[in-house]
């Protein structure tokens, strides 16, 4: 065993036990040492199991009023093969841009963009924060400064 700077460290032979044993013998070692599952009866599995699946120890609680869709079901139905807008999407002679082709190119995603606006924003805010802290102690130093002039000039004005 070795130190930082490449000395043998006081006490070590240089070489560990471990390579001194037999392929045998580093076996029975590492199975000695590994860990093994405990051993437990099938009547625990089986609880265990029903425990876990067959039993479970909620149960659903009974609605308070009956549960009906917000919007009728007429308007959540698509209809036919118009889009959001009322154009048919699969014409695309009228439109010169769109030649009905996928672009299966990968794009970025503005997330990043998003976290900058609210990290500027966040900074912004504590920026102002910290100039107005600034402004407020400055005008108290400033206060101070004042009255301790004053009293400075009232004491020298006695002598």
């Amino acid at each position: 065993i070795c130190d930082v700077n490449s000395n043998r460290v006081q006490g070590s032979t240089g070489k560990a036990d471990w390579f001194d044993l037999s392929k045998h013998e580093r076996k029975e070692l590492r199975e000695f040492y590994r860990i093994k599952s405990p051993n437990i009866s099938q009547q625990i599995y089986s609880e265990l199991d029903s425990f876990l699946s067959d039993q479970p120890d909620t149960t659903p609680l009974a609605a308070s009023f009956p549960a009906q869709p917000r919007f009728s079901t007429d308007d959540a139905q698509p209809s036919g093969n118009s889009s959001v807008f009322g154009d048919n999407e699969t014409d695309t002679s009228a439109d010169r841009h769109n030649t009905g082709r996928k672009n299966n190119k990968r794009k970025r995603s503005d997330k990043y963009e998003k976290l900058r606006e609210v990290l500027d924003q966040r900074s912004e805010a504590t920026l102002a924060q910290a100039r107005l802290l600034h402004d407020e102690e400055l005008t108290q130093r400033r206060q101070q400064h004042v009255e301790h002039m004053k009293l400075m000039r009232a004491f020298l004005d006695k002598f």
